[in-house]
Parts: C-alpha cells; sequence; structure tokens
C-alpha cells in the first residue's frame, strides 16, 4: 500500500466496513510509515478528538505528541506531530490564510466526504486547485456511501496523466456472517395489525419524497412506541437491543416521553451529543438518501442477526435520492461567498469562478444575489476592472470564526460601545450547547436555572424565548466571573465549592471565553474606529457590593425509572448538593437591565432590516437555508466601522500623567533611557522615575537633568517585588506606570511569560500597598500585543484595558518593535494601552490585601 499512495496523487478509499472511527483509525496506521506528516479531516468536532485519541493510544504516546489535533480554537499539537486532525472548517479557514503554505503535508485524508457539508465541499476544490501547483501531495478520500465514480471524474482534470486509485480496506478478520433482515412499512403494518388505507399520507404526509414533507408526525412517535413494544415482547433474547434513529433532540424528548412509563420492563438509553439543540429543527428537516439508510442498516447484523424497520413505504424510500443533497446547493452563500473574496491566495478568493468548479456548482444567480446583498452592506465594493474587492468592513466581518449573523451582531454592539457585551452575546449564538445547564426531557427544569439568572425582564424588553436564553446565559457568565473565577484567581474558594450548584457548565465557559479573546485578538489586529470608544472594565464588578453565599441543600439522587441518558448534562442532576440561594442574579445586577434593553433593540433593528432584504432573490418565500431565520444584515455600513484614524498626538499620553504635586511616573526597564530622554522633553523630568538593568551608568542626555534613575534593577522582579530593604522605587509616589517592552522578531512563550509576570507582580503590588490611583500604560506593537493576548494576561491579574490609541512617537521617541502585517488591511503600529485594576470585592472574598501586604512585606 506504501508503494501505492507513493506513486499516486489521488487515491479514494472504499471501506468495506462502517464504523468510521475504527476505520480512520485503521487506515492511519497503515499509512503511518515514511509518509509524515499527514493531517486528516473528520465532519466534527467530535470524531476530531476521539479519533486523535484513539490513533495515540494505538501508537502509544499523548495527544499533542505525534499525534495532536486541531477545532475551532484549541489547538493540541507540536511541531514534531506526525499527523493531525482537524475538522474541514479549520483546514478551510487555514487554506484561506495560508494559501498553499496550509498544506505542508505529504499527506491529506479528507474523511467521510460523502456528508457534503458545505465546509467539506469548499475544503475539496480549493485542494484541488492547490494540486495544479503542489506536485508533491497526495489525496486521500474516504467514505464507505460516497459515489465513487463521482470523485474519480472530478479529478481526472489535473492535467498531468494523474491515475484516480480506489482502494478497499478490509473489514477485521470474521467468520461468521450474520443476517439482516429488511422490513417496510407495509411489512410493520401487519406485524402491528394496523387497519390503515393510505400508509404514505398517513406516516410520511405524502405518497412521495417530493410531495411530502419532512415533518415528524404524532402518529410516527406512535408507530415507533408500539414497535418497540412488539419487539420488545416477542423477542426472546434479552440481551439484545433497539437502536431508534430520531431526526431532532424534540422527538427524542418526545419518544422519551412515551416510552417512560415502561421503565420498569426495559432501560432506555438516548444519545444525543451529536445533536444541536437550539439548530436541529432547521438542520434536520430533509429526507435521508438511500446510501445513508444503508449506513444506518449496518448499525445491526454485527455481532448477531438483526432486523431493521425503515417506517416508509417500499415505494417512498424506492424515490429518495441515492446520495446525500449537497449543503452548497441548499444556501445562500452569504458568508462563504465573503470568506472566499477575503482569501489570500489569488488561486482561491475569485467566488464566481471558484464555486462553479465545485463537485457540484450552485446556481450562478444564488452567487450574484450574495455578491449583490454584500455589496449593498459594504461588505465588497467594486475595484479596477469591475471586480469585487473585501472592505475593511468585509475583512473584519471575515476575521470572525462565527456565524455571519453572529458577527454582525458583534459589530452592531461595536456601534454602541459594549464591545465586550457584544462579543458574549455572538459567542453565544453559535455555541452548543449554551453554558446553562438543560436536563433532558425537563423542559419547566431547565426554564427555572435559567430564572435564576435573568427572571423575566424579557417581556418588558420585548425579549422572545430565545432571547431571554441567552440573557440567562449571558447573566451566568457574570456570575461566574465574580463569584468562581476571581476566587480562583485569589485561590480563596474552598476546594469543595463546585460548579455545579449553580446548574452551569464550566467547560462551556471555558469555551466560550477562549472564543471571546480570540474575537477580541482580532479586532486589535484591524484596530477598527469603535475599538476606541468600547468600554472594557467588566460589568461583573457592578453593583461592588454583590455578594453570594451558598446555601447548600442536600437533595435525593432522583430516581431515573429505568431511564439513563447517555449525556453529561442529566448526569449533573443527580447531584446530592444544590444551592437554594436563587436567584443567583438579581434583575439589577451587572447591568442586565441595560444589557437587555440594548440587545431587544439590535435584535428588533436586524429583524426590521430582514424585512427589506433577505440575502437573495426569494425574499420571504426563499427555500435556502440562512444562517438564522431571525437575524438579517443592516444595509447600511456602521460610520464606526472604519479604520482607526490615524492621528497621533502627544495628549493622549500625557493627559494620564499626574501633576508635579501629585506624584510621579515611573518607567520601567528603559535599559539605555531612550524614551526617558525623550519624555523629559515634554513633561518635568523632576516628576519622572526611570529604571534600568544596566549596572554602569553612562552619560546622560542633558534633557535627564532631575530625573531619578535606578541603575542594577533586572525587571520586573527588583522593579516590582523586591525586599522593602532593596526596593529603592518609591511607590507611594508613582501616580503612572509606564512599560515599553523590547522583545525580539519572532513571538515566543518567553515574552508572553515577561508579560504575565508584569502584570502578576504589579497586581500584587498595588493590591497590598493601597496603590489605588496608579494607571499602567503598556506601549507595544498591536500585532504583538494580539500575539501574546495581552488583554487575557491582564485580566487574570485584574487589569483590564480602559482605553488604547496611537503612541506619538515622533514625540517620545520611536518604539523598536516592528512586526509585519501578513493580511490585507491589518495595520501594524505602536499603540499605548491603558490598563487599570479592578480587584475583587472584599464583600465576595474578605480582608485578601492585608494578606498581600504581609507577604510582600515578609519576602526572604
Amino acid at each position: 500500500m506504501d508503494e501505492l499512495f507513493s506513486e499516486e496523487q489521488i487515491e479514494i478509499l472504499l471501506p468495506l466496513i462502517f464504523c468510521s472511527m475504527g476505520r480512520a483509525h485503521k487506515s492511519h496506521n497503515s499509512y503511518w510509515k515514511n509518509i509524515e506528516p499527514i493531517l486528516c479531516t473528520q465532519p466534527r468536532r467530535f470524531a476530531v478528538v476521539a479519533v486523535a485519541r484513539m490513533v495515540a493510544r494505538a501508537r502509544n504516546c499523548e495527544v499533542g505528541g505525534e499525534v495532536g489535533y486541531h477545532i475551532g480554537h484549541s489547538r493540541v499539537f507540536s511541531a514534531r506531530s506526525k499527523i493531525v486532525f482537524k475538522t474541514a472548517g479549520v483546514l478551510l479557514d487555514e487554506m484561506r490564510e495560508k494559501g498553499l503554505n496550509a498544506l505542508k503535508y505529504k499527506v491529506i485524508v479528507l474523511d467521510e466526504v460523502h456528508e457534503r457539508s458545505v465546509e467539506s465541499d469548499l475544503v475539496l476544490v480549493c485542494i484541488k486547485q492547490f494540486l495544479l501547483k503542489k506536485n508533491d501531495l497526495r489525496v486521500v478520500l474516504m467514505s464507505a456511501t460516497a459515489d465513487i465514480s463521482r470523485y474519480r471524474e472530478y479529478f481526472k482534470d489535473l492535467g498531468r496523466g494523474e491515475r484516480v486509485e480506489v482502494l478497499a480496506i478490509p473489514s477485521t478478520g470474521k467468520n461468521t456472517l450474520y443476517q439482516r433482515k429488511l422490513l417496510y412499512l407495509e411489512q410493520v403494518s401487519e406485524l402491528l395489525g394496523l387497519n390503515c388505507e393510505n400508509l404514505s399520507s398517513e406516516y410520511c404526509s405524502g405518497p412521495n419524497p417530493t410531495m411530502a414533507q419532512p415533518d415528524f408526525k404524532p402518529e410516527v412517535h406512535k408507530l415507533i412506541h408500539n414497535l418497540v413494544l412488539h419487539i420488545h415482547n416477542n423477542e426472546p433474547d434479552i440481551e439484545k437491543s433497539i437502536l431508534v434513529f430520531l431526526p431532532t433532540y424534540y422527538t427524542l424528548e418526545q419518544q422519551w416521553f412515551l416510552l417512560k412509563p415502561f421503565s420498569e420492563s426495559f432501560k432506555v438509553h438516548i444519545l444525543h451529543r451529536s445533536i444541536d439543540t437550539e439548530q436541529a429543527l432547521r438542520a434536520m428537516k430533509i429526507w435521508k438518501s438511500h446510501r445513508k439508510a444503508e449506513q444506518r442498516k449496518g448499525r445491526t447484523g454485527r455481532t448477531c442477526d438483526g432486523h431493521v424497520y425503515r417506517l416508509v413505504t417500499g415505494s417512498f424510500y424506492g424515490q429518495l435520492e441515492d446520495y446525500e443533497s449537497p449543503a452548497i446547493l441548499k444556501l445562500s452563500l452569504r458568508q462563504q461567498v465573503l470568506l472566499i473574496s477575503c482569501a489570500e491566495s489569488k488561486a482561491i478568493n475569485e467566488p464566481r469562478a471558484l464555486l462553479q468548479k465545485a463537485l457540484d456548482p450552485p446556481d450562478p444567480d444564488v452567487v450574484e444575489d450574495a455578491l449583490d446583498l454584500l455589496v449593498h452592506m459594504r461588505a465588497l465594493e467594486k475595484a479596477s476592472r469591475g471586480r469585487l474587492e473585501p472592505t475593511f468592513f468585509g475583512r473584519l466581518l471575515s476575521s470572525f470564526s462565527l456565524s455571519f449573523d453572529a458577527s454582525v451582531l458583534i459589530l452592531k454592539f461595536g456601534d454602541i460601545g459594549m464591545l465586550r457585551e457584544g462579543i458574549l452575546f455572538g459567542v453565544l449564538m453559535d455555541l452548543q450547547p449554551l453554558p446553562i445547564l438543560r436536563p433532558f426531557g425537563q423542559d419547566n427544569q431547565f426554564m427555572e436555572y435559567t430564572d435564576n439568572y435573568y427572571s423575566g425582564n424579557g417581556k418588558n424588553n420585548e425579549l422572545g424565548r430565545k432571547e431571554v436564553l441567552y440573557m440567562g446565559n449571558f447573566s451566568a457568565f457574570q456570575f461566574w466571573q465574580r463569584v468562581f473565577k476571581d476566587g480562583c484567581r485569589l485561590e480563596r474558594l474552598e476546594t469543595s465549592l463546585s460548579l455545579m450548584r449553580w446548574k452551569i457548565k464550566r467547560f462551556c465557559f471555558q469555551r466560550l471565553r477562549k472564543n471571546d479573546d480570540e474575537i477580541l485578538n482580532s479586532l486589535h489586529r484591524f484596530r477598527p474606529k469603535f475599538l476606541s470608544i468600547s468600554r472594557s472594565v467588566p460589568i461583573h464588578y457592578d453593583p461592588y457590593n454583590f455578594r453570594h453565599t451558598c446555601y447548600l441543600e442536600c437533595v435525593q439522587k432522583k430516581d431515573a425509572d429505568a431511564l439513563a441518558v447517555e449525556d453529561e448534562d442529566l448526569e449533573h442532576d443527580n447531584e446530592s448538593r444544590k444551592c437554594v440561594a436563587v436567584p443567583y442574579v438579581g434583575p439589577f445586577d451587572f447591568h442586565t437591565d441595560e444589557v437587555a434593553r440594548k440587545f431587544s433593540a439590535i435584535i428588533k433593528e436586524l429583524q426590521e432590516a430582514s424585512s427589506d432584504t433577505r440575502g437573495c432573490r426569494n425574499g420571504e418565500s426563499c427555500f435556502f437555508s440562512h444562517d438564522s431565520n431571525t437575524l438579517a444584515i443592516s444595509s447600511t455600513e456602521s460610520s464606526l466601522c472604519f479604520p482607526e484614524e490615524e492621528n497621533k498626538d502627544a495628549e493622549s499620553l500625557l493627559q494620564f500623567f499626574p501633576t508635579s504635586s501629585r506624584g510621579c511616573v515611573l518607567i520601567l526597564d528603559d535599559i539605555d533611557l531612550h524614551f526617558s530622554s525623550n519624555l523629559a522633553l515634554q513633561y518635568d523630568p523632576s516628576c519622572i522615575i526611570s529604571t534600568t538593568s544596566q549596572t554602569d551608568p553612562f552619560t546622560l542626555d542633558p534633557s535627564l537633568m532631575g530625573t531619578n534613575i535606578l541603575w542594577g534593577l533586572s525587571h520586573p522582579y527588583q522593579t516590582i517585588m523586591s525586599r522593602e530593604g532593596d526596593n529603592v522605587v518609591p511607590w507611594d509616589a508613582v501616580k503612572c506606570v509606564l512599560w515599553f517592552p523590547r522583545f525580539g522578531n519572532e513571538y515566543g512563550e518567553g515574552q508572553k511569560s515577561l508579560v504575565r509576570t508584569f502584570f502578576n507582580y504589579l497586581a500584587i503590588r498595588i493590591l497590598a500597598d493601597a496603590l489605588h490611583e496608579v494607571q499602567v500604560i503598556l506601549t507595544m506593537n498591536n500585532i504583538r500585543f494580539s500575539q501574546l493576548q495581552v488583554e487575557k494576561l491582564a485580566r487574570d491579574s485584574f487589569f483590564f484595558l480602559e482605553q488604547s490609541f496611537l503612541f506619538d512617537d515622533t514625540s517620545f521617541g520611536e518604539l523598536f518593535d516592528e512586526v509585519t502585517a501578513k493580511k490585507s488591511m491589518l495595520v501594524s503600529k505602536p499603540i499605548s494601552y491603558v490598563f487599570g485594576l479592578h480587584p475583587p470585592t472584599d464583600f465576595q472574598f474578605g480582608d485578601y490585601a492585608t494578606l498581600l501586604h504581609q507577604h510582600l512585606h515578609h519576602i526572604y
């Protein structure tokens, strides 16, 4: 197989087994030798992580070493990784940003190509374009149900006489062949003794797939219920199980309620981890293909003889499509067209041409409609020769790894100075599951949990149920920050404290925080105009006297009535203790009332805009699947969604300096006193304290006459944390701290560690010595600020970004920190970032400042 692999540029693997993870594991081990590095895509995040762990176990190594993965913002791999698993969406983003450089692999394996998501099809067409330039790349397509002839035909025109090889992966050596008996609705009807003249109309809503809506009728639920009971009563082998495929979360709940009364007779396992709760109804309403049905059929007959019950008539089934209908033919493509237009490589950045090269090209009119909408909203504009190019607004939209509507929502909030709140809502729109626990089959319990964080103000603000859920999760995030996260930073919470007392899921908040940071980093790279007006002081610190004390109540573990739900959510219902100090968030805590009003107004604005334009020619009758049924883009671009103005002004920095009678400015680690000498020309030198690591004093610039220079202090320990007897920095006089960090050209973890330590030490100093008026200003290149995630590092020590502005290097000296902006419309310039310390309150965590003071002044 290795010999074949080295000769053919395209291989299609047609497995003779039906378990995709096992197939992926087996094929990767087969191809490992002498062909790394390997990239493998999987259609879902869960599969990426599961297969990566499986292969790592087989290779007897840790995930992140030889075997790694990348999903969303989680990058668990290294430069020495020999095989990396990614979602198709991640690979697509990388090809957009890096072009051919994203394909520095010897082999790319595209698994489950039959699923035909829009990301999968776009990955395929992009790779095909790059194959024309990269002769040493080998591509493997894997599927148990794909139309192989279509893919063979698709790649035959590469133009170099390449052959497309089809290989079969044999099943594991099993000698026993089990039988599968197939029954359709006619046979099921006879089996159950049903008296129905027209089975298709009764259970399928029509005589054929073209005329029938793929709705799940109550009669079908009853049919499944009766069939399960019939099988249970007539199957003598009690070790056998029944597997029921249902299309949505809600149909699972409905069937669960029907089977619950029989829990003493048998156990029901609910498997729904892969279903997106809020989006399932919209995403799943299509008829299944023959190939998908055959794949489902393969779930039985593996360990014993089995039966397959297809709850449609034989004639109805015969008229289903043979293969999955590609998503690219069902979408309005507005987001895809924008993303393609923003690609850096010219080989893939023309949407009209690229989309027509897809395996199933969309209607050109659909592409034109998407282009028209993007021009209408000024995300694209006509350039030379009539070509459409992305605007600053368009590139900013495409930089967020979120859905189209979620990205628009963020920018709308940015316009009104509430960027951080908007980012949280945007991430929540795309996050599944949401942080507030949703017990399966217990909708009333779920609403009670939500009310504990946001209790009904939605009626006054005209918020719908979905928006109220977002508000509840928004408030839960603020609560988590105030009660749990701040406590972790201070290490003041008891070890027995558990998030499940409050019915929220910590891992969801961690994902939310990580996505939030990624979007902020993108905004710092682009620096839109509204960035300077957006407040960043966390709203969870208002009111100051907010306090939550858990009152724990012991509750008996719920009797699940022999019904087991194979989902981490329901496990938490068996907790033995819960906090009954509700509500956790009051109606006026954390500005929830104000935020709800703004949220309601923005949602209403976007809904009103949708009445004029839906993003395609069909308006309200559109049959395409848009990103959202509730939001649409406004037709006018915000006046603030433009690049930051190039206005350098010395006063922007000087306004933070104290008057001579109120204190001094401390400049940290100014090695050659470059900034000190320039600053002394603009400010009273006698009010400047400068530290340098130089141990041997050198001749000073005349402008530094009167400046207090502290020689031979290493930064940041000696400048901030040295012992009381050795600390020569007069901290009582310091009102403003300046740092102009000098880094090498390459980004490294050492730089990140230095910034983290700086904020950590400075927070201890300020809190311990009650230096409440001190302002902290870092000046550095904005790209480096984003790369190092400085805002996150500062937040971990209670520093929050309050302002940022262009650094006036003509007045204060050149900043020797140049970073190249590699993407269009990114900016690379020196920026001053103003941070304020906002510590947690002693109402919640006690007199921690005194403890820090005692510790700081007894350092040995």
